[in-house]
């Protein structure tokens, strides 16, 4: 009897241990998701997001016209004739970018943007985040041929790109466990709309401007003489640090002296958390810096994998204990989703 009564003692102490590590880890994962996952401000409703939305369809549109429009709608077709178009997807993937497309059909433009087509009406068949087959109509545009013809670019063009990260994103998230959150880096080509794509694959967002949070770079360190505790004495005495801290290493032994300064200098002061950027670390040597790190550390510190991460290799990197994994390629590399405009007859 009692020989049974350790083993079940040892089965409850094992169980609150795992118990215990579940809620740690879901704790972590949500102080990520406050940090590195800002996706509230990606809406036409900010009035920066919108402008970016214009300046990647409107601004295209105008640069499409020329001076003088779509000269072959305007020869060979009725200015009058009212249409009906399917957007149709000829591959599968993740949709994203219906949000955008709706503003910038519709009305809800910013003041001073003259519009340069008519009224357009669009039917959503499809949400943002739904997944494609191909075959499937996204949505269904009404109005003048005219109209619906010289926008079809601009659309289309906003469709594929913001699809095809979504979808590129969403693969790489499948490959890692849900506590680790993947995102991009600044490496976009489409600013806060890459940003987007990626949080409807399932992605985070990182920093959205230089503003919003301290992200210490190597170029940063190279110009400090890597004086790691000069570094968080000048961040501790900031007025304004933005949501994080965050600082670029990429060996071994800069993370292990980045963290003893950190440790130094806000000893005796609460400070935003410290993210720890391991770039271009191998795997093996990421969880030795995890583990040495986490077991000395009084307050979390966060880690996130950087630098030639890939599809092929992100499961390891998963495996290290890291919170974050973050991806040029998502946004600079991913193949656009092949989506046309077809004319309903």
């Amino acid at each position: 009897m009692a020989e049974v009564r350790e083993i079940n003692a040892l089965k409850c102490y094992t169980c609150a241990g795992f118990i215990l590590a579940f809620f740690m880890q879901r704790q972590r994962f949500r102080q990520v998701l406050q940090t590195h996952c800002h996706s509230a401000i990606l809406t036409p409703r900010n009035p920066d997001y919108a402008r970016q939305i214009l300046e990647h369809t409107y601004l295209p549109l105008l640069h499409d016209l020329g001076t003088q429009g779509d000269l072959t709608s305007k020869i060979i077709l009725d200015k009058s004739r009212i249409i009906s178009a399917k957007v149709v997807s000829k591959n599968s993937g993740i949709l994203a970018g219906m949000q955008e497309l709706s503003f910038f059909l519709g009305m809800n433009w910013l003041s001073g943007v003259r519009k340069p087509f008519g009224s357009i009406k669009i039917k959503m068949i499809k949400s943002d985040g739904d997944s494609l087959r191909a075959g499937d109509t996204l949505c269904i545009l009404s109005g003048q041929a005219c109209d619906i013809l010289k926008i079809e670019r601009a659309a289309l063009n906003l469709l594929q790109r913001m699809s095809g990260i979504a979808t590129f994103t969403q693969k790489h998230v499948k490959k890692v466990p849900k506590s680790v959150l993947v995102t991009p880096t600044r490496k976009t080509l489409w600013g806060l709309l890459d940003k987007k794509a990626c949080v409807v694959g399932g992605g985070g967002t990182h920093r959205m401007t230089l503003d919003d949070a301290v992200l210490v770079k190597d170029t940063h360190l190279d110009l400090i003489s890597h004086d790691f505790y000069k570094l968080f004495m000048k961040i501790k005495n900031a007025k304004n640090v933005g949501r994080f801290i965050e600082i670029e290493v990429s060996t071994a032994r800069d993370a292990y002296k980045a963290f003893q300064a950190y440790s130094l200098a806000f000893h005796a002061k609460k400070s935003l958390p410290l993210y720890m950027m391991l770039d271009n670390i191998a795997p093996a040597a990421i969880r030795i810096i995890v583990r040495k790190i986490n077991g000395n550390a009084r307050t979390p510190v966060y880690f996130e994998a950087s630098g030639n991460i890939n599809i092929g290799n992100i499961s390891s990197y998963a495996k290290t204990g890291v919170d974050i994994i973050s991806i040029g390629a998502l946004t600079h590399s991913a193949p656009a989703l092949d989506i046309s405009l077809k004319i309903s007859r």
